[in-house]
């Protein structure tokens, strides 16, 4: 993987991140850039950019700056359901995507964009979502 070419997508202000990744005293060094791209009702589309690779570096800056991502329960993201009950037909076209309790199975954490160089004929390889 190529550390400085990483982008993810993420429903969760704009800003950068200079903190470490894991328990105080314990932690490595990481920077996340993020900006929000889209602000909705309850949640927000941001994007993020890495300068280093660390374990959940995202959620864990995310969490961070009190905007933990939507479905992670590891790190505070499961607070409140995403729609109420006046909300069925917003609901329903997310049929499958959410659990029972309204929140997604898993953190709403989605790659964008990857680049690697591959390991054995040192070509550059990137892919992305459309």
């Amino acid at each position: 993987r190529d550390r400085a070419d990483r982008t993810r997508m993420a429903v969760v202000p704009e800003g950068e991140m200079h903190r470490p990744d894991g328990t105080p005293g314990r932690g490595k060094h990481a920077v996340t850039h993020y900006r929000v791209l889209r602000r909705l009702a309850h949640v927000s589309v941001a994007e993020f950019r890495l300068e280093t690779g660390r374990t959940h570096q995202v959620r864990v800056h995310a969490a961070h700056l009190g905007h933990p991502l939507l479905g992670d329960t590891t790190y505070g993201g499961a607070s409140r359901p995403l729609f109420g009950p006046q909300s069925a037909r917003r609901r329903e076209r997310f049929c499958g995507l959410l659990a029972a309790d309204g929140q997604p199975p898993r953190p709403a954490l989605h790659a964008e964009r990857l680049a690697f160089e591959h390991p054995t004929d040192g070509g550059r390889r990137e892919f992305a979502c459309r």
